[in-house]
């Protein structure tokens, strides 16, 4: 028997990312849920794409995954969401007692690396205690020094399989690459409008940064008011985009965005939600904030956009888009601007992230590269 764990719980948008649910029900005989006690925070969330499935358990401590693995017989256990989360060491262990053989599937977070901004001379000599500390620990992880016990795992599934941030990952275990995250959840899409389109990555800015929503560092907080009035400041840019161009307008929901967030927008947006590998693939343009999905316009080579709304958004905010637009190669739009051509609107010029997220010929998708795991 075979099992993939889901520490950020069974939503719909982990099991995306995690090669998609009919594709991993042919290969597992079970899909568990340790959010309870791996991440309490994402299960506390207002997620709405919780999923169930005949195949679904939920064990909400590792005894509790122990008894389980050894009732069922379980051979190997596929780890999901294991970065970040709580009880690693004994989950690891419980499942190494058990007998069980089982590897980690690491597929998010990888592009975030590009969005970091250099230190500033001021704080040169922080940055390098930093740099020191990291390299320490990521010296202890490596080497097991910290922690011997911890077992290895048998398999490393990742775009960045030789990451060395991965408690118990070793020389013996098998490092497996995989394309980007949203190639693999682009790839196999065919065109979904005739006609020619904009998308609009969202980011789901008012839901992350309710007044009282526990998001670390957020940089301004969104009552109603607020919200009605982001909401209308994008419109608004989006209306006149569409106008100019003659284009028709695609909001891809934040996949954590609950649906009641859909009313903000215009009827006359075509509004999805987990279809954004779907529509960006073809868009004509791609127009975001800073959404890491802007990797499908380096993969596909689509003219792109990230847009500042100052009305609604900090200084702080505003100085990140301006940095990042000229570190990506991407065209910056402050609303409101005076004039919208598409000869000024380019693809994304950084060569650098380019070949990191460009699909690489010897790779296939997710799951094609677990079933040879799992064989």
């Amino acid at each position: 028997m075979k099992a993939i764990f889901f520490a950020n719980g069974f939503r719909k948008r982990i099991v995306d990312e995690s090669g998609g649910l009919d594709g991993l029900d042919e290969l597992f005989d079970f899909f568990v849920d340790t959010a309870a006690f791996m991440k309490p925070w994402e299960e506390q969330s207002d997620f709405d794409d919780l999923l169930d499935h005949r195949k679904l358990v939920k064990l909400t401590n590792e005894n509790k995954i122990k008894s389980f693995l050894e009732n069922n017989e379980i051979h190997y256990a596929l780890l999901v969401g294991f970065d970040g989360a709580l009880k690693k060491k004994e989950v690891a262990e419980a499942i190494n007692e058990a007998g069980t053989k089982y590897g980690i599937l690491h597929i998010r977070k990888d592009f975030q690396k590009f969005f970091l901004r250099k230190k500033s001379q001021s704080n040169k000599s922080r940055s390098i205690l930093v740099k020191i500390k990291k390299a320490i620990k990521a010296f202890i992880l490596r080497t097991g020094k910290k922690d011997e016990t911890f077992p290895a795992p048998l398999h490393f599934i990742s775009n960045l399989p030789n990451d060395k941030n991965f408690p118990g990952v070793n020389k013996n275990t098998k490092k497996i690459f995989v394309n980007y995250r949203d190639y693999y959840l682009s790839v196999n899409h065919q065109r979904a409008l005739s006609e020619k389109y904009a998308v609009f990555l969202d980011q789901a800015i008012p839901f992350h940064n309710l007044k009282n929503h526990k998001v670390k560092g957020a940089p301004l907080h969104y009552d109603e008011n607020m919200t009605q009035k982001y909401y209308t400041s994008l419109s608004s840019y989006l209306h006149e985009l569409s106008d100019a161009l003659g284009l028709k307008i695609v909001i891809c929901l934040h996949p954590n965005c609950p649906e009641k967030y859909r009313k903000y927008y215009p009827k006359d947006f075509i509004v999805v939600r987990h279809e954004t590998g779907r529509y960006a693939k073809y868009a004509d343009i791609i127009v975001t904030h800073g959404s890491t999905s802007i990797s499908l316009a380096y993969i596909y080579n689509i003219k792109a956009v990230l847009l500042a709304l100052p009305e609604v958004m900090t200084e702080k905010t505003i100085e990140k888009l301006v940095y990042r637009s000229e570190k990506f190669g991407i065209t910056l739009h402050k609303y409101p601007i005076e004039n919208i051509s598409f000869n000024t609107i380019t693809p994304p010029k950084n060569a650098a992230i380019k070949n990191f997220l460009v699909p690489k010929p010897e790779s296939n998708c997710l799951i094609t590269e677990l079933k040879r795991v799992l064989d």
